[in-house]
């Protein structure tokens, strides 16, 4: 027995001994001989310790076998310390004593570390394995397991058993690896166009337009864009050499740069660096979780690796059995904005913007670069362009010229309804103060409060602060500030041309955008120049000096967006409602086809109705906060022409042929002789020339357009107006006053008004219809009367007309203010001219028009007609009868009954019954169709 024993035992200590031995061996696989430091080269290249870095002929770096050397300038040899080279004699001098040059051996080319997703770096032969910090962290074996909890590691084929703190491979077991810190990355030099160099190296611009790596510190960069020399040195590229008093270098020779590596970019354009994901945070924006297609937690501070799950209340990634701590996320990168074109194309940082020869903008890979005059090349600060010989000059340098690359054209936003905007990718969510924010989502719901908002699909719980899916829910997410409109340059006639650019007038007679800031229109009204030049259009150059550059062409201006125009002739912006105000005018409510409330203060949304006294828009179950209506722009005034046309502001009024008057799209322009064209203030017209002429300058003769015609006012009994969709209700002086409402209800105090189908319930200042209310409409004052011209005959035309005798004996208008009638009695010339009837001219010197024809007048009354109490008359044989909307029609016939509806009339002796016009005869009834109350004539 005790054999049996003793024998077991001793098997027990030979396994011992036996794995003890394994372990050590594997352990010695994996073991690292003690570091000795090399000397590490600019090239990060090494040297064995004792030696010197020198450079050699290739650019890189050699070995000289010698401590703290003289490198010789043949970069092939070297020297001892305190010796000078002699590389002609072949010979180290010091003093009287010498030595033969040392030759310089190969260094030893870097070794490349791994590289982790985080751009830390382990030793050749490990791995990377994530920590629990979110970081990577070095296991000491190759192609290593990366166990669960971010501590540990096992060799490749072994699995973690984490718990029992062991590797596994069978029946074989190893103690777990600990890993050793990741070495962070090493900054490199970033180049203007975003590649990079290694530190301790520079960037140098190169012939194709980006850049080259010079292997030196501080370099001076070759005019040639291929070589670079030492900080001191001056380029001799002819020679091939660096020049520094009589000492003398071979030129460097630049190596390319790395490009730039895009980072991931976030839904709110900050940047997370490549391999990671863009998790929303909880202030609304994003921030990064160092695994790549991660899942982002609903918590808005974790991340799980993909094809996990997140149980934020364990702190857990689960999948399966198996379970990871959760990812912590880390700050994104804000976004660097990009140069702003004049044309809203961007070029990246530390680039300028150039015109090209389409007349847009391209980037020249320099900062605040000098463009050169053909729009293709570009030059340094403080260089001057010489086009014709392809080159930079500054004093005796020279440089080739720099190609320019095509700009970013500009990315759209979306465009909020009061047209702010909010970067591509979120939604517009109207906020308290009527306008909009951004959700920092697409497709998102707004929520009620108007502070927040959540992810399509899910509703806004706002009194619990979340946003619900299900079982499922989310921090409600915080809406940020929109991007407020830049005003584009709006030209005369109203069309809009971009920001940083000139109207300039075009051959149709509107106008068109020079892609230039303050730029000078040229003559022909299809090109321009940049301010200070003038143009030559025979020659097609702007001139500037000796100085020139090809035309640019102007491209069309965007035509102008309507607002919506109110019953008052304010306006709002497009995609808003007007809503009757407080004070009878209009304000803007923000919402398309909005829903008007009865306070005069406040609008709801379209299918919803307004519940002013809880403050809310009901539509259902659901409801929303009242929105606030904002004041409308007043209307602008145009300019009224002798007809009582209009032109837009900035035009002028000019008489046509049809006696009427059109719009030149000039201000204080000359309108020509011919009634079809204009010329530009201070220029004279050259009707058969088709010019205008101005010295020895001309242009072509401007087009006019048709006037917009004269919109007839109300006309009130006094014959006082109101504008149009307004009712005439008498006021207490006994004239009339204006309700800004159509076809009202005028109350009995003769103060207010109310909307047709209301009555007035003046005692409690409302208007009532059924159970709903308004309150009381105030009437504004009515414009006075505008007397037209009474001719002998008494007949009238209009203001601004002349009479003049016709054919007939009575009178005709002529369409001009004290004009000359002509002895036809058919025609009629402006004030100063004389007719030629025979020429059908009318003359003035040598200016000419064609004459104009008369219109007939309107008739005098007769004197047997009847005057209506508004001073308007019926024929004799009829009857004045009130109608809709105030004033008086005429019923055709005599001594006849006015029927309520203020639309019919009956036969003296009848009745107004429902459908028609009564009257008992004989206990006999008879009835008859209603009449029609006839609108005057005249």
């Amino acid at each position: 027995m005790k054999v049996s024993i003793g024998l077991a035992f001793l098997a027990l200590v030979a396994i011992s001994q036996a794995m003890t031995v394994m372990r050590m061996n594997v352990h010695e696989d994996f073991k690292q001989a003690p570091e000795v430091n090399d000397v590490t080269c600019p090239d990060k290249s090494t040297c064995p310790t004792g030696q010197t870095c020198c450079q050699n002929q290739e650019g890189g770096y050699s070995c000289c076998p010698l401590p703290s050397a003289v490198c010789c300038s043949d970069k092939l040899h070297c020297c001892p310390n305190g010796y000078t080279c002699d590389v002609a004699a072949g010979r180290c001098l010091k003093g009287d004593e010498f030595l033969a040059l040392f030759t310089k051996q190969p260094s030893k080319p870097q070794v490349n570390d791994v590289t982790c997703p985080d751009e830390s770096t382990c030793p050749t032969g490990q791995t990377c394995c994530q920590n629990q910090q979110g970081g990577y962290s070095c296991c000491p074996l190759p192609s290593a397991v990366c166990c669960s909890d971010k501590l540990h590691c096992c060799p490749n084929g072994y699995t973690c058993d984490v718990a029992a703190g062991r590797c596994l491979k069978g029946d074989e077991f190893l103690a777990l690896f600990t890993k050793q810190p990741s070495k962070p990355q090493v900054n490199v030099v970033t180049c203007p166009d975003q590649s990079t160099c290694p530190t301790g190296q520079t960037c140098c611009q190169n012939q194709q337009g980006g850049y080259s790596c010079c292997p030196l510190p501080s370099a001076v960069c070759c005019s040639d864009k291929l070589h670079c020399c030492p900080n001191g040195y001056t380029c001799d590229v002819a020679a091939g050499r660096c020049l520094k008093g009589d000492e003398f270098l071979a030129l460097f020779t630049k190596q390319p740069s790395k490009p730039q590596v895009n980072d991931v970019t976030c839904p709110d354009e900050s940047t997370c660096p490549t391999g990671q994901t863009c998790c929303q945070n909880q202030q609304g924006g994003y921030s990064c979780c160092p695994l790549p297609s991660a899942v982002c937690c609903s918590d808005k501070l974790h991340c799980c690796p993909n094809g996990y799950t997140c149980d934020v209340a364990a702190g857990r990634c689960l999948k399966g059995d198996e379970f990871l701590a959760l990812f912590t996320k880390q700050p994104s990168k804000p976004q660097v904005n990009d140069v702003t074109c004049p044309d809203q194309s961007t070029c990246p940082t530390g680039q300028t913007c150039c015109q090209n020869q389409q007349g847009g903008y391209s980037c020249c890979p320099l900062p605040s670069a000098v463009c050169c005059s053909d729009k293709l090349h570009c030059c340094p600060n403080g260089y001057t362009c010489d086009v014709a010989a392809g080159r930079c000059l500054k004093g005796d340098e020279f440089l080739a010229l720099f190609t320019k690359q095509p700009s970013k054209p500009q990315v759209n936003v979306v465009t909020c309804p009061d047209q702010s905007t909010c970067p591509t990718g979120q939604t517009c969510c109207q906020n308290q103060q009527g306008g909009y924010s951004c959700c920092p989502l697409p497709s998102a719901v707004c929520c009620s409060d108007k502070l927040h908002c959540c992810p399509n699909g899910y509703t806004c719980d706002v009194a619990a602060g979340r946003c619900l899916k299900g079982d499922e829910f989310l921090a409600l997410f915080t809406k940020q500030p929109s991007k407020p409109q830049v005003n584009d340059v709006t030209c005369p006639d109203e069309s809009t041309c971009p920001t940083g650019q000139t109207c300039c007038q075009n051959q149709q007679g509107g106008y068109s955008c020079c892609p230039l800031p303050s730029a000078v229109c040229c003559s022909d009204k299809l090109h321009c120049c940049p301010n200070g030049y003038t143009c030559d259009v025979a020659a097609g150059r702007c001139l500037k000096g000796d100085e020139f550059l090809a035309l640019f062409t102007k491209q069309p201006s965007k035509p102008q967006v309507n607002d919506v125009t109110c019953p008052d002739e304010s306006t709002c912006p497009t995609g808003q409602t007007c809503c009757q105000n407080q004070q009878g005018g209009y304000s803007c409510c923000p919402l398309p086809s909005a829903v008007c409330c009865s306070d005069k203060l406040h609008c709801c949304p379209n299918g919803y109705t307004c519940d002013v006294a809880a403050g809310r828009c009901l539509k259902g179950d659901e409801f929303l906060a009242l929105f606030t209506k904002q004041p409308s722009k007043p209307q602008v005034n145009v300019v009224t022409c002798p007809d009582q046309s209009t032109c837009p502001t900035g035009q002028t009024c000019c008489q046509n042929q049809q006696g009427g008057y059109s719009c030149c799209p000039l201000p204080s322009a000359v309108c020509c002789s011919d009634k079809l064209h204009c010329c530009p203030n201070g220029y004279t017209c050259d009707v058969a020339a088709g010019r205008c002429l101005k010295g020895d300058e001309f242009l072509a003769l401007f087009t006019k357009q048709p006037s917009k015609p004269q919109v007839n006012d109300v006309t009130c009994p006094d014959e006082s107006t109101c504008p149009t969709g307004q009712t005439c209700c008498q006021n207490q002086e006994g004239g009339y006053s204006c309700c800004p409402l159509p076809s009202a209800v005028c109350c009995s105090d003769k103060l207010h008004c109310c909307p047709n189908g209301y009555t007035c319930d003046v005692a409690a200042g409302r208007c009532l219809k059924g159970d709903e209310f308004l309150a009381l409409f105030t009437k504004q004052p009515s414009k006075p009367q505008v007397n037209d011209v009474t001719c002998p005959d008494e007949s009238t035309c209009p203001t601004g007309q002349t009479c003049c005798q016709n054919q007939e004996g009575g009178y005709s208008c002529c369409p001009l203010p004290s004009a000359v009638c002509c002895s036809d009695k058919l025609h009629c010339c402006p004030n100063g001219y004389t007719c030629d009837v025979a020429a059908g001219l009318c003359q003035k010197g040598d200016d000419f028009t064609a004459l104009f024809t008369k219109n007939p007048a309107k008739p005098a009354p007769a004197e047997n007609d009847v005057i209506c109490p508004d001073q308007t008359r019926c024929q004799d044989g009829q009857t004045c009868c009130e109608i809709l909307g105030g004033g008086y029609g005429c019923c055709p016939l005599p001594n006849a009954v006015c029927c309520a509806d203020k639309t019919h009339c009956c036969p003296n002796g009848y009745t107004s019954g429902s459908q028609n016009c009564q009257r008992n005869l004989l206990q006999k009834c008879r009835a008859l169709s209603f009449f029609l109350i006839l609108w005057h004539t005249f």
